[in-house]
């Protein structure tokens, strides 16, 4: 096994606790699925308050965005109240600056 610059043996590789105790395979696993968890969570909220900021200065309802990028008011308010994530290509479609409701709407 090649190791990076710097690290002379593979164990430097890994997790130690705040006492420089290394941490076995499942504590490592342990540690990451958190670390993971808390992501997602910070994640979940910049992202609603980035959509619904983004919304709001359009001056659309959920109702108008969910129909301009077609997906359901329930998504849109699922997202906004952090409890799911989008996906990519529905956050490029939602945020692109082209996206209004006088582009869909015939009479304006």
């Amino acid at each position: 096994m090649v190791l990076p610059d710097g690290f002379d043996t593979v164990d430097e590789l890994y997790p130690v606790d705040y006492f420089g105790n290394w941490l076995g395979p499942s504590i490592r696993r342990q540690f990451f699925s958190a670390a993971w968890a808390s992501l997602k969570i910070i994640a979940k909220r910049r992202i609603a308050i980035k959509l619904r900021t983004i919304r709001k200065s359009r001056k659309l309802t959920q109702e108008q965005l969910a129909s301009l990028i077609d997906r359901s008011v329930d998504a849109i308010s699922n997202i906004e109240r952090e409890k799911a994530l989008p996906s990519l290509e529905m956050l490029q479609v939602a945020c692109s600056p082209r996206r209004s409701v006088r582009s869909r709407d015939p009479t304006q």
